[in-house]
Parts: C-alpha cells; structure tokens; sequence
C-alpha cells in the first residue's frame, strides 16, 4: 500500500495511532502527575512498570517517525511480557496496517477480538484492517459490532461514513458524518469527512463551517487545513486558501499531496514559477508517484516546454500505463520537436489505449510519413482503414483513403468539409489536409490549409497543440 501520508484518512488514522500510544504512556504512568522515569536510569533499574513507561515513550517516537518495524518489534515484547492487556494487541494491529502488512494485522486484530469479544475498540481495530484492504461487507459487519456496543462511538460513526462516501453514496456519507459529530463535536474524522462530502454535494459554504470546526479544535491537524484549503478555493477565497495550504506544509512538510494541490492552485493562478517548485519538491518526497508529473508536464507543454514535457510524459506511462493520456501527450510533444518517429510511437500506443478515437490513427500515418516511413504509413493506413465505418465516419475514412493512395485525389474532401457540422471536425480535417500536401511535398500549400484550421481557433482539439509550430516550421524567416 502506499504511505499513509498520500491518504487523507490513512494520514488521520497514522495521528490517532499516535494519540493512542500517548495514551497508553498516561495510563502506565499513572495518571498526569506522575514526573517521566530519567531516561539516564538504567533499563535494569527499572520495574516493570517503569520499563513500560520507558517502552511506550521510545513506542511513541518511533511512530512519530514512522519506524513501524520497529515500533512492531517493541509491542510484540509488551504483549508478552503484558499477554492481559489487549490495547497491546488493537495498537499492535494498527501499526501493522501503517506498516502495510495486513494479513498479520488482520491476526493481531482477531487475537484482540477474541481476547475481549465485546470490546468495541478491538472490533474497531478489525474495521480498519478491513477498510485498507478494501473488504466493504468485513469493514461493516465489524463496524456493526463496534456500534452494537457502543452506538455512539464516533469513529465507528465516521467509518461508516468514509464507507458510503468511498460508494458514492455521498447523502448516506453526511449522515453518518453527522451523527459522528454530534456523538463528538470535535471528533476530527467526522469533521473531515462532513466538510468533504459536503464540498462534493455542492455545499461548499457548509463544509467551510464544518472545517473551520476541524481547524479550531485540532489547530495541529495539517489535513484539516488541506481540506479547508480545497473549500476556500472552490468559495474563490484564493488568498486564504494558499495560506491553509501554506500552513498544512509548515505543519506536514513531508506529505507531497499538499505540494502538488499547493502548485496546482498556484498554476491555476498563474503563478507558474512557484508551481513549478511545488511540483518540484512533489517529485522529490516521492518520486515514484505519477501525479505531479501529469502537472509539471502539462504546464511545460503551454509554456513551450517540449523537450522537459516529454520527459515528464514519459516518466509518467513508466509508473502508470494506463494513464494513456500521457501517450497522447508523448504523440503531440514529439510532433512539434519534429520526432515523427516518436510522435507515431506515441499515437499509436495512445490508440491502443482508446481505438475509438480515430484521430490517433490519422496522427500516426501521418508521423510515420514525416518520419520518412513512407512503408509503415501506408500500411498503417490500410490497416486503421478497416476500422472506420465509410458511412458513419466519411470524413476520417476518405482522410485515411488519400493517405493510403497518396493519389492527390482530394475533390471530395474539399467539398464535404465546409458542409461539416462539427467545427472541430471541420478544423481537424483542414489538418489532415494540410499534413497531406506537405507529405506530397507542396509545403506552402499545406500551411494554406493550416492557416485556415489554425483561423478556426478550435483550441480544445489535439491537432490545435500541433498548429503553431507547424506554421513556425513552414513560414520562411524574414
């Protein structure tokens, strides 16, 4: 599983591990009054329960830092020096989940169950094992028993809240968040989770309130100012936002979501040389992780930024292939630098993602015939012929017959475009006409037809990214 900092709940349920190993360290104590045992004493000096205290202190700082092998190995200790106190078991599961070993926490779960059948909390410690491993029937059946015995338990609440939420179910989500919260007005899962899925049914001065809640009764929290932050922004409180997010970094510099959410705002606002930071230091927390490159990729592109785009194009399908955009994006970027052969790379492995969209075939021919290819351009283009219906799709066929031919033969093109419908249609076929008569070798009169899509200003159009450059290439210099 990925690290609970790239998780909102899985980053609220690493905080309530650490609220709950401060708890354990009060309750061995003794209660507030007692001083800490001097960490200079010796470990053999120590009674047992001294040692505890000491344990559970060292327990505490290693989840702080996120040392979970360690933090296991420790309470797997407690537990058999301490086999009757089952929170030993219930924390034992929780750092195991963190640690993204769910079997074994699924184990220390059921030890716990079964050493205290009706103890809510190691029912609850079954219901976030089930949760991370994405079993929604074992999460609720385990929430049901938790509630069973405690119908007001908060975080059991706001589970099932997160349950109904993760189903999109998002009126049944702020019911259950709502009653978390009235069970515990400060219970911050259930404030996250009420501000969230009200933002989502478009109650976004609602979810403000609800986490502003969240923000002032847990001013710690880095995730409640995140969420806050989404809202203000989608409230076009842009000022405040970037604070919150400002804030949720100070607090949690290591969590690269807030960087990438932070340079996302920033582009949007055209802030692009601080976006491109955040997106920066985003890839730099974890490099491994797609998102941030689909960001910095895509604001290097409109800044043309060819060359480092495709890079980041490129990383991106080497840690998620099925985000087949990024192929899209390969095709257009290496078109415009004038790498044809990539551009049909790109086009084609894009087309082998979406076969529906019949203008990466067309953009593959045609590369494959700048490329040189004149070969595999034909072939490409008998071949994608078969695909489209001459009747349904008359224009992308009789574009794909005159690249198969290459017989000059464009009268009935010419005079079905300007009876197009579809302005992007209209606009793409000009292309594809143009790129025909440059292929030919009529270079000048190719840019008289990308003139005139490039005129239609149809900007939302893949062959519109390709345009500019194109002319730039044909237009003679001064």
């Amino acid at each position: 599983m990925r690290g609970t900092r790239n998780n909102p709940a899985a980053s609220r349920f690493a905080a309530a591990l650490l609220a709950a190993a401060a708890l354990l360290v009060s309750s061995c104590a003794g209660g507030p009054e007692r001083p800490p045992v001097p960490e200079k004493v010796p470990e053999t000096a120590l009674s047992p329960g001294e040692r505890e205290i000491r344990t559970m202190e060292t327990l505490s700082d290693l989840l702080s830092r996120g040392d979970f092998g360690s933090a296991e190995s420790r309470l797997r200790d407690l537990i058999a020096e301490n086999p009757g106190k089952n929170e030993y078991r219930i924390l034992l599961s929780s750092v195991l989940v963190s640690a993204g070993k769910l079997p074994e926490a699924r184990a220390a779960a059921a030890e716990a169950v079964a050493a205290a059948p009706g103890d809510p909390d190691a029912w609850m410690a079954a219901a976030q094992v089930e949760r991370y491993s994405g079993d929604d029937k074992a999460l609720r059946t385990a929430l049901d028993k938790v509630l069973a015995a405690d119908p007001a338990n908060p975080e059991a609440l706001a589970a099932y809240g997160d349950s109904w939420y993760a189903g999109k179910n998002y009126a049944k989500a702020e019911e259950f968040y709502r009653k978390s919260v009235s069970a515990d007005p400060d219970n911050l899962s259930g404030l996250l989770g009420l501000g969230r899925t009200l933002l989502r049914r478009d109650k976004a001065a609602e979810a403000e309130v609800a986490l502003n809640r969240a923000v002032q009764v847990h001013p710690s929290s880095s995730q409640a100012r995140a969420d806050r932050s989404g809202v203000r922004y989608r409230l076009g409180k842009y000022a405040e936002s970037l604070q919150d997010l400002d804030e949720a970094i100070r607090l949690d510099p290591e969590v690269p979501w807030y960087r990438i959410e932070r340079g996302r705002f920033r582009m949007d606002l055209g802030r692009l040389d601080e976006a491109r930071a955040d997106f920066d230091e985003a890839i730099r927390l974890e490099p491994d992780y797609f998102l941030p490159y689909v960001y910095r990729g895509g604001m290097l592109e409109q800044t043309g930024k060819d060359e480092e785009a495709r890079a980041d194009y490129r990383k991106i399908t080497a840690l998620y292939p099925d985000y087949w955009y990024a192929f899209e994006s390969i095709g257009a970027t290496s078109f415009r630098l004038g790498d044809f052969a990539s551009a049909r790379e790109g086009f084609e492995k894009a087309l082998s993602y979406s076969p529906g969209r019949v203008e990466y075939g067309i953009l593959a021919v045609i590369s494959a015939y700048r490329a040189g290819q004149d070969a595999e351009g034909k072939a490409l283009a008998a071949r994608y012929l078969t695909r489209v219906n001459r009747e349904t799709q008359n224009l992308p066929w009789l574009i794909l017959r005159l690249l198969q031919d290459r017989n000059d033969a464009v009268s009935e093109l010419e005079n079905r475009i300007p009876a197009e419908r579809s302005l992007d249609t209209r606009a793409e076929m000009l292309f594809y006409l143009g790129q025909y008569w440059i292929i030919q070798g009529k270079a000048s009169l190719g840019a008289r037809y990308l003139l005139l899509a490039k005129d239609m200003g149809r900007e939302g159009i893949l062959e519109y990214r390709l345009m500019e450059r194109e002319l730039e290439r044909l237009t003679p210099k001064p």
